[in-house]
């Protein structure tokens, strides 16, 4: 039994904050927060103009129609000098600011419209303030397309922008029609008792924006958003938790974005990452599919899936939201797109769609991933300083797992000598990754082979042997108690030698503790997830849990926390040909119960109750039975 020292367990919080479900009250008005639609994004600080980022500090604000920024920013004036937000509310569908003025409220709402490349904002009580917007022509970082310059010009009375050499095109729009006024890329809007300002934008030229601003209303694109957000999948009780998950879901689908001439997809975060990334997406589809959203979870692998068709069968590391393909795809991420078919059959039970992309995951593997070597050598994760040096133990555990799917797939269709030569090759894999990279000395899988010699760099990957369930258990059991010794510091460290903690680092750990019935340090990798909350932008899991320089919405954090959450609590297994579901559940303290209510399984929605004394279970539909715990 592995036993976790308490200095430890007092490092992380065991209840949660009571906040509520759908919004998140915010009193530090100097974090930049994400307001997003389908098709635009807006990324701001409430006070301030919008320089935040990482990688382009002062150019991945603002309000983003992909690949174009057309706003750095806007703010309301009075007499000349910018109002200071008091607070804001985060909702899942808008973002609310208050501010103070002579001893009354200024409310403004923000909404990022659902499908089109329009943000909307509903002023009350500011009569004779100013709303000032800060136009800007950017492209985003990696993409093709050349900064242009603006040029001013009028639409049905309206003040508009439109580039010179391309198509992009921003128009102003109120109601009531107010005055207006500009001042070089300052538009001025002298503000009624209450107003709403429409901004619609688009790469695309004048037919597009003219498209989206007809029949435009506040209200109506409220409701739609709210419909969007508002899904009824997974509720879990108590409510404390509850919240918690509806926010990780909430993270989610704000990474969800539908790009044209590309198709929709999840991207990996804001502000730093608004594109579609291949390992990014495949490691967040099992949390799209515990959220229900299965149709997010297929289009996002259609995406990936359709590019790889075009490029050998590897799946692309980085797609730019102009389609630039900027890195072509590191070893990993094949096999993992490869796995996420099978984990989308799973949930969904849908077999057309397994066989329809069985021909292309095959390809992958055989003709691309082992084309040359069983396992190849070369870039394994893109945070591994060392990735392009031997071979790598993330790409060898993806590529076992990999193959382990197809087997199972190819022997759902009957072709049994596809399924063995598949498994043949799976466990070729695993005995390489136990009897080579092992190192019973340090008690520790080493990261890299090279040449014959093992090479520990104390990597996070090290501990994947877990997750993909290759490890004797034993052997796992000693890695958990060395990462626990070398690796921890308020979840798993990136690397033992510097302090970087990445919350998907730490998920794919608490799985592979799950996985080996190392309940207590696993879900103690998920309190420290959970813990990261809110960190460096309000109601968002950051890309790193204890420092500002990644993402503050990090695709992977939400959905890899959601996988660990609810796969240490359930252990569910799927059994789709039977329609049976296996659990191994467990009730961490403090709970006495847990409920997961509306779980989307096929065409089913499973109620589980987690009790001391065992599981409750119904199925709305009758369709799936539970069978005896394993």
């Amino acid at each position: 039994m592995l036993k976790i020292p308490k200095a430890l367990i007092t490092q992380v919080v065991l209840w949660f904050v009571f906040f509520d479900h759908s919004s998140f009250v915010e009193t530090r008005v100097n974090l930049p927060y994400v307001n997003t639609g389908l098709k635009s994004y807006m990324i701001c600080k409430p006070n301030s103009a919008a320089k935040v980022g990482f990688h382009l500090p002062r150019k991945m604000g603002g309000f983003w129609v992909p690949p174009l920024r057309f706003l750095e920013c806007y703010y309301l004036a009075y007499k000349g000098t910018k109002l200071r937000a008091l607070s804001l509310t985060i909702k899942k569908e808008s973002v609310l600011k208050k501010f103070e003025l002579s001893g009354k409220t200024v409310e403004l709402e923000e909404l990022v419209c659902l499908k089109k490349g329009c943000l909307a904002l509903r002023i009350k009580g500011a009569q004779g303030l100013k709303l000032v917007f800060v136009v800007d022509d950017t492209p985003v970082w990696f993409s093709k397309r050349s900064a242009d310059k603006l040029k001013l010009s009028l639409e049905k009375g309206f003040p508009a922008f439109k580039e010179e050499k391309h198509e992009g095109l921003i128009v102003f729009q109120t109601k009531p029609r107010l005055p207006w006024k500009v001042r070089q890329n300052r538009v001025e809007f002298s503000l009624s008792k209450q107003s709403v300002v429409y901004v619609c934008a688009s790469p695309f030229g004048k037919k597009t924006v003219e498209k989206e601003l007809r029949g435009l209303s506040f209200e109506k694109e409220l409701k739609l958003k709210r419909k969007f957000f508002d899904r009824r999948y997974l509720k879990l009780e108590p409510k404390e938790l509850g919240n918690l998950v509806e926010w990780l879901k909430t993270n989610l689908l704000w990474c969800v974005h539908r790009q044209e001439g590309i198709g929709d997809g999840v991207v990996a975060g804001f502000p730093d990452y608004p594109w579609y990334f291949g390992v990014d997406t495949a490691f967040s589809i099992p949390g799209l599919l515990f959220a229900g959203f299965f149709e997010e979870a297929l289009r996002s692998f259609e995406l990936l899936y359709r590019f790889a068709s075009k490029n050998a069968w590897r799946v692309p590391h980085e797609i730019v939201t102009n389609g630039r393909i900027y890195n072509y795809g590191d070893l990993e991420e094949t096999p993992l797109l490869v796995c996420s078919l099978w984990d989308i059959y799973t949930f969904t039970g849908d077999e057309r769609f397994l066989k329809e992309h069985l021909e292309g995951a095959t390809k992958m593997m055989f003709e691309h991933f082992s084309k040359d070597s069983l396992v190849p050598e070369g870039a394994g994760v893109m945070e591994d300083e060392q990735r392009f040096s031997g071979t790598k133990i993330d790409v060898a555990c993806f590529g076992a797992l990999a193959y382990r799917a197809l087997s199972k797939i190819h022997s759902l269709f009957g072709d049994s000598a596809t399924s063995k030569e598949c498994e043949k090759r799976s466990e070729q894999i695993q005995n390489l990754v136990n009897s080579h990279f092992w190192d019973a000395q340090k008690e520790f899988y080493a990261d890299t082979l090279k040449e014959g010699e093992r090479i520990t760099n104390w990597f996070w990957v090290s501990v994947l042997p877990l997750f993909t369930k290759i490890a004797p258990k034993d052997i796992a059991n000693k890695v958990a108690k060395t990462a626990l010794r070398k690796m921890w510091s308020h979840g798993l460290k990136v690397e033992k030698r510097k302090k970087t903690v990445m919350p998907v680092a730490t998920s794919l750990f608490s799985i592979g503790c799950f996985n080996y019935s190392l309940n207590e340090l696993g879900w103690m990798g998920v309190l420290v997830n959970l813990d990261s909350f809110s960190s460096f932008s309000p109601a968002c899991f950051p890309e790193i849990s204890n420092s500002k320089r990644g993402c503050f919405l990090q695709l992977w954090s939400a959905a890899t926390t959601l996988q660990a959450l609810c796969h240490g609590l359930l252990g569910l297994e799927i059994d789709q040909t039977q329609k049976k579901i296996a659990l191994r559940p467990w009730l961490p303290q403090p709970f006495e119960r847990v409920k997961f209510g509306n779980m989307r399984i096929g065409r089913d929605l499973i109620q589980l109750t987690l009790t001391k004394s065992g599981v409750i279970f119904r199925s709305k539909r009758g369709i799936y039975s539970i069978r005896e715990s394993f």
